[in-house]
């Protein structure tokens, strides 16, 4: 995240601190600190904040009138921090909502749409303006095309888990390339075990439709690519059990079913040369989960083996509304940790925390290895 320091006296012209936010909110986001003295890009000395609760207010009505779209409270908030000495701090957070890009500083009956490019902010280019524009439909398109197929799916009452990878901007995949199809039915190409848990049949010819490719159409697996860089991959919820008491996931499956998912997307990426910083959506839902348990740790571990395992009973489905936010470049260098932090939320839902992620999966290295 990005941070910057303004010292106190930025207060005396708010204008300054609100054109800082709109250039960091047409970036990635990041966090104003105001009350520490900076130096070359450094912070140096506290100097603190007088009357702070009111200083907060002032600024937060600034914002709201200074910049457009006016933002919301998930946006742009001000709030009060204090060091170890007592000196009160004023951190104004700016995360930026794709579908509302770009954001502009109103001054002087103008609109000045600015963006922070390293150390500096400079004004947008009309070309820039226009593609913020222009992704941010493309980006809503995209997320809200996810959000169908996991409501769609939902609302069929059947026992399904569900991964979904998905480009926010389209991207272009030969689909009548004889290379995707023999990724499908050959896991080995993009990085998989032949036989592992995985989406690939290979006794299975892909289905050509006009904008996407179905392998196992029909079937108890059901792999999905799309023209605009998409995949999607569904199989019953009965899949997850292989050993264990009636209705308990087994982890292996749990694990290696979105980790195939996520590396053939890589090997789909990186065949087209999607640029690196495409922003990609990942989700994962498990329709029809009340009721199974989950243990944690390992098979191979002793807690496994002689623990209790959870069960899942807070409602029928595990489904969360905040896709995963991921850059195309995280796919192609990490795809194993990219399925596994969508993994690392089930285990949250019953109730675990990262450290009982299966071992075979080295959080370090990012890297799955299931025993033969």
């Amino acid at each position: 995240m990005r941070l910057e320091f303004k010292g106190r006296e930025a207060l005396q012209d708010l204008a300054s601190i609100s054109r800082e936010v709109v250039a960091l909110l047409n970036a990635r986001g990041g966090e104003v600190w105001i009350g520490i003295e900076e130096r070359d890009g450094r912070a140096v000395a506290v100097q603190g904040i007088r009357e702070p609760e009111r200083e907060q207010r002032r600024l937060r009505d600034h914002l709201v009138d200074s910049i457009a779209p006016s933002p919301l409270e998930d946006e742009v908030g001000v709030t009060l921090h204090s060091d170890e000495a007592g000196n009160a701090l004023l951190v104004v957070e700016a995360n930026p909502r794709k579908d509302r890009r770009p954001y502009a500083f109103l001054k002087g009956g103008g609109w000045h749409f600015l963006v922070r490019v390293g150390d500096r902010v400079r004004p947008m280019s009309r070309e820039e303006i226009l593609r913020a524009e222009s992704s941010s439909d493309d980006e809503s398109r995209a997320i809200r095309t996810l959000h169908e197929e996991k409501t769609a799916l939902q609302k069929q009452r059947t026992g399904l888990f569900w991964v979904r990878i998905q480009p926010l901007v389209p991207i272009q995949v030969p689909l009548r390339e004889t290379w995707i199809e023999e990724l499908l039915k050959d896991p080995r190409r993009s990085g998989n075990r032949p036989m592992g848990w995985n989406f690939a049949y290979p006794s299975r010819t892909p289905t050509r439709k006009p904008d996407r490719l179905v392998h196992g159409e029909g079937s108890s697996r059901h792999t999905e690519i799309l023209r605009d860089g998409g995949l999607s991959f569904r199989t019953p919820v009965e899949n997850l059990h292989w050993k264990g008491s009636e209705r308990e996931i087994w982890p292996y499956v749990l694990l290696e079913l979105p980790v195939s998912l996520f590396r053939l997307a890589a090997a789909i990426y990186k065949r087209v040369k999607v640029p690196p910083e495409t922003e990609v959506a990942g989700d994962l839902a498990i329709f029809g989960l009340r009721g199974w348990t989950l243990r944690p740790g390992s098979p191979q571990s002793l807690i496994y083996r002689i623990g209790d395992a959870s069960r899942f009973e807070d409602s029928v489905d595990f489904v969360r509304e905040d896709p995963l936010e991921l850059r195309c470049r995280e796919i192609l260098e990490e795809p194993d940790k990219c399925a596994v932090r969508l993994v690392a939320r089930v285990y949250e839902a019953f109730g675990y925390g990262n450290d009982d992620v299966p071992r075979e999966f080295d959080w370090d290295s990012g890297r799955l290895l299931i025993p033969e």
